[in-house]
């Protein structure tokens, strides 16, 4: 019988020592610089239950130790309510969670300012002006809201462009507005990173909400779309190419058929540095390119 680490092992995302308590953890698989590896192992069964995956390549696969068809019906039953319970205390455990690391997003918020701001070697670098975004140290410091602007999460970005969220804070759902300036909004952009946003609306004068990573696009937009449902929605995804998997432009679509949005991918006429998303394209070819681009899904201010 295959054991959960196996599995693990198995679907390529290495060798780890899986930890049984019904939560969502995180590692770095083989190749990542970063964790977008997670699993979950449930406790308390009479076998080996639970899942993982990759965020990055959109890795999703299940596990079971045993052929739940051989099981008998009481231990159906038996398996049903674990589950039930272990899905409901992670729902409190993360919640509390959240709320704790809320606290400390508004504290790290309320010591950041804007004093030097416009000298970030990031900024220079991505070409971008500085709106509602502060500086704590030597980092950016983006806040990411709610649809009720209550402020859940900050991301820092240090001056080599690595960027980190903060331990415990919630993101799914949550984003950074840029230009979002009415409650009735005819028209509204999403893509992925704060710095691809900012290009956006400084090129387009349309409302955006950096969604930070392919995974929360969906999120974002089913809540943006049910706070503005007649909207025009656009999702500006990045192209993947180079990667093994387009994660960039499957979620991108994903996205946009939920919601019934349109989707808008960068064009590039030189692939030489493998080029993914809208700020890119700025480097490349200017600001008017992202602009033109852009007049082909929505009306530009």
């Amino acid at each position: 019988i295959m054991k959960f680490n196996a599995f693990i092992y198995s679907v390529g995302l290495g060798n780890i020592e899986a930890i049984p308590d019904g939560e969502i953890h995180r590692f770095k698989p083989p190749g990542r610089k970063t964790k977008s590896g997670w699993y979950i192992l449930y406790p308390h069964l009479e076998y080996e239950a639970g899942a993982a995956g990759d965020w990055q390549s959109g890795l999703h696969e299940k596990f079971c130790s045993i052929n739940k068809l051989e099981l008998t019906p009481d231990q159906k039953k038996y398996h049903a309510k674990q589950i039930a319970i272990n899905i409901e205390k992670n729902r409190v455990d993360t919640i509390s969670k959240y709320l704790t690391a809320k606290n400390e997003v508004g504290e790290l918020w309320g010591q950041a300012s804007i004093e030097n701001l416009d000298g970030h070697s990031y900024l220079i670098k991505k070409q971008i002006k500085t709106l509602n975004i502060r500086k704590h140290g030597f980092n950016i410091v983006i806040p990411i809201y709610d649809t009720n602007h209550i402020l859940w999460n900050l991301q820092t970005i240090n001056k080599n462009g690595f960027k980190l969220f903060h331990k415990g804070a919630r993101i799914k759902g949550c984003y950074h507005p840029i230009g979002f300036l009415s409650n009735t909004l005819i028209q509204l952009i999403l893509c992925e990173g704060w710095s691809t946003a900012m290009t956006i609306y400084q090129a387009t004068g349309i409302a955006t909400a950096a969604c930070f990573s392919a995974g929360n696009l969906e999120s974002v937009a089913m809540t943006l779309r049910a706070k503005y449902p007649s909207a025009n929605i656009v999702i500006a995804g990045d192209d993947d190419q180079f990667k093994p998997v387009n994660i960039g432009r499957i979620k991108a679509s994903i996205a946009a058929k939920r919601i019934n949005a349109i989707t808008v991918f960068p064009k590039f006429k030189d692939l030489s540095i493998k080029p993914t998303d809208f700020n890119d394209l700025c480097h490349l070819e200017g600001i008017e390119t992202v602009r033109e681009q852009f007049m082909v899904v929505c009306d530009v201010l």
